[in-house]
Formats: C-alpha cells, sequence, structure tokens
C-alpha cells in the first residue's frame, strides 16, 4: 500500500478531482473531516496510514479490517506502474493473440513447422 495520499488520491476517496482538494482541503481538515496533511506546500501529501485511520474511525473493528483489505485489494490490482503500462500490454496481448491463434495460418507454427505439440511428431 502506498505511504503517501496526494490530492489525486484523496480525491478518489471522496469522488472528486485533484483540483477540488487543493481548493477545499483546508476547510475539510478545520471541518474535521480530513486529517492535516503531512506536507501542506506545493504538492499537498497525505500520510496513507493517518489519513485512513481517521477516515474509518467510526467505523467497527470488522469493518475496518475489510476497508483495509479491499484497499489492498485495489491498490494491487491498479498501481500506477501498471497503469502505464497497460495499452503496452494490450498490444503485446492482442500480437500474441494473433500469432498463436488456432486455426490462424500466421501463427508460430505456421513460421516454424518443425515445432510440434507435446507427445507429436519428434521420435
Amino acid at each position: 500500500m502506498t505511504r503517501a495520499l496526494s490530492a489525486a488520491d484523496v480525491g478518489r476517496e471522496f469522488g472528486r478531482t485533484a483540483e477540488w482538494v487543493h481548493k477545499n482541503w483546508r476547510e475539510l481538515v478545520a471541518s474535521k473531516k480530513i486529517p492535516a496533511p503531512i506536507i501542506e506546500s506545493g504538492h499537498v501529501t497525505w500520510s496513507a496510514a493517518q489519513f485512513y485511520a481517521f477516515i474509518d474511525r467510526k467505523l467497527t473493528a470488522a469493518q475496518r479490517a475489510a476497508a483495509a483489505a479491499y484497499r489492498i485489494a485495489e491498490n494491487a490490482a491498479t498501481t500506477p506502474q501498471d497503469l502505464d503500462q497497460i495499452d503496452a500490454i494490450a498490444a503485446d496481448r492482442h500480437i500474441l493473440d494473433q500469432r498463436f491463434a488456432r486455426g490462424h495460418s500466421s501463427g508460430y507454427r505456421a513460421h516454424n513447422p518443425q515445432v510440434t505439440r507435446r507427445g507429436e511428431g519428434r521420435q
């Protein structure tokens, strides 16, 4: 899980944009809706542990555990590094699907007839 949250991360928690968070974070802190950020100048940044503990404080222990598990799973499924590579991965997957698709003469075996399936051909 990330250790720091940007304004964009905090905005996603509330269904808002990073710009909205930048404009309103002081008011949200003053009204005790979010904790104070650890960095207030430039790129406003919150401690992830402090932020989630603060917004989860009214949940039961079981609900806090479920929320934490959900966040970990979501973070594992959509890490920023992975999101940057999705287009490249999709393009590579498409190429591989075309290359190895059954019944296509453009497949790997069509260009490499010496390659056989396991248990076939070569003695």
